[in-house]
């Protein structure tokens, strides 16, 4: 049986790929809900403690579903675009994944990976969460009219996060393009090191 150590997840993980991308997307909806049933209204400002455990379990729920569509835009887009300049990108990835360093030899550049992979997911994740929280708040907008100014609605609401999702996507694609280049340097350091040791001591 596995242990529990086995099962915990990263604490950045949680707060950069799923808590915060999904506590964006969620929020805006989660006030029209108040705002549309006076009795979840009455019953979460009785309980402040039970409005902010549904918000983050909501967020959390919300992060995985965005962390999926990141990685279907990874899949689909982000990959389909690099294998123009980068053809051996996949085979690489599937080399890299065959590699079986223990962790007391782990390289630098393998913790520099996850750096960049964490940055990636956390951009696509947030990328998808603005696009969501756009079309909240203006739902929101309509029925409650939060914003007394159109014109300070459109430039706050729509027009900045949809300019920070647009930026969001252009790194995720250079974060992915860093990936590629820090596994090709990976595995031809290890591809060197093996050499170079079959070298020095040859086998009898």
């Amino acid at each position: 049986m596995e242990t529990l150590k086995g099962l915990k997840l990263d604490v950045n993980r949680i707060i950069l790929e799923l808590f915060m991308p999904g506590i964006f997307s969620v929020l805006p909806l989660f006030f029209l809900f108040i705002n549309k049933f006076p009795i979840a209204r009455a019953y979460f400002s009785q309980s402040e403690g039970m409005a902010s455990l549904t918000l983050f379990i909501l967020s959390l729920t919300a992060g995985l579903i965005l962390e999926d569509l990141g990685s279907l835009f990874e899949a689909h887009i982000l990959d389909s675009i690099n294998l123009k300049k980068y053809p051996n990108h996949l085979k690489e990835w599937e080399e890299y994944l065959e590699l079986n360093i223990p962790k007391e030899s782990e390289l630098v550049a393998q913790r520099y990976l996850r750096t960049i992979l964490l940055r990636m997911k956390f951009e696509m994740s947030f990328a998808f969460s603005l696009i969501i929280m756009i079309f909240g708040l203006i739902i929101l907008q309509v029925e409650i009219r939060f914003c007394e100014s159109s014109c300070s609605f459109l430039i706050w609401c729509v027009a900045l996060p949809f300019i920070i999702t647009i930026f969001l996507l252009g790194e995720s694609n250079s974060s992915s393009v860093l990936l590629i280049n820090t596994r090709q340097k990976i595995i031809n350091s290890i591809k060197k090191y093996v050499s170079r040791s079959h070298h020095t001591n040859p086998p009898e």
